[in-house]
């Protein structure tokens, strides 16, 4: 929500998708760069003061980008970096104590695919509302909302310290090194779909203002969650016997080719037809 909130806010002040376009890939690229930081401070001291030291950061870059936004455009820059530094990684997190609470593959297998469903919850009412917000109340209100419920979450993870696991200290060696190839194929699949996401939210909004139909951005990001959901509840509901790396190469292939008849949309139908399909390969990825 915070990358569409951002998108939202620079376009309406500076008119410009361009300049909301780059505020926009700068936030998402210093959070995708500082995620793989936050977890490895919270393997060495614990998730609680990750979180609230990076919410705290979080939350003076997107008030930081509010103030300068259409005035200041370095500083607007600056303040998306400390956001995007500070972005809480509340579901990696979440997804780490389930890791650690159900050790059996089958067993998490489905508290994953649980947790991918509440996201969508989340992910469609969330560009709804942040839309809403934005075009029709108070524009700032968007963008603050979508903080304010990254906020909310990764404070209210940071008290759950009953399920948080527990932080062993590890000496150098104890481990066997990692597959340099196997992360290697890892990180690659994770930027390209990252690139998906984070596009997609600039996209959608220039796609239907050229409609006429900018309101109806978040309902055409929101559809797009409504078929992950779906995909979610069918992974959910199975005893996959698949691993999830097969699971991971099959549904990114798919998610490739939902996206091959997306340019050929004429209208805002056609598009939101082509975001439910490719919203189907979301939550099993």
């Amino acid at each position: 929500m915070t990358g569409l909130g951002i998108v939202l806010q620079v376009e309406h002040t500076t008119h410009s998708y361009a300049f909301a376009g780059v505020v926009a890939a700068v936030y998402i690229l210093t959070s995708a760069v500082a995620a793989p930081v936050q977890g490895r401070l919270a393997d060495r001291i614990g998730q609680r003061p990750v979180l609230l030291t990076a919410s705290s950061l979080y939350a003076a870059g997107i008030a930081a980008l509010l103030t300068s936004v259409g005035e200041h455009l370095s500083l607007t820059l600056l303040a998306a970096v400390i956001a995007g530094t500070g972005a809480p990684q509340t579901g990696n997190m979440v997804r780490t104590r389930w890791t650690h609470a159900a050790p059996d593959r089958h067993v998490l297998s489905t508290a994953f695919a649980l947790e991918a469903i509440f996201d969508e919850v989340v992910f469609i009412v969330g560009p709804v509302l942040v839309t809403f917000l934005t075009l029709n109340a108070h524009p700032p209100l968007g963008l603050s909302a979508a903080a304010g419920a990254a906020l909310i979450g990764a404070w209210g993870l940071a008290l759950q310290q009953g399920s948080a696991p527990v932080v062993e200290r590890v000496r150098r060696g104890d481990k066997p090194p990692l597959d340099l190839v196997s992360l290697g194929a890892l990180i690659v699949a994770a930027v390209g779909v990252g690139v998906v996401f984070g596009s997609s939210e600039i996209l959608i909004v220039a796609f239907t203002d050229e409609q006429g139909q900018k309101s109806l951005a978040g309902w055409v990001l929101a559809i797009s969650s409504v078929g992950s959901l779906f995909a979610g509840f069918v992974v959910g509901a199975r005893q996959s016997v698949s691993q999830p790396v097969h699971r991971l190469r099959l549904f990114t292939l798919l998610l490739m080719a939902s996206l091959l008849p997306l340019p050929l949309a004429h209208t805002t139908l056609q598009l939101t037809i082509g975001m439910f399909i490719m919203g189907l390969t979301i939550a099993p990825t």
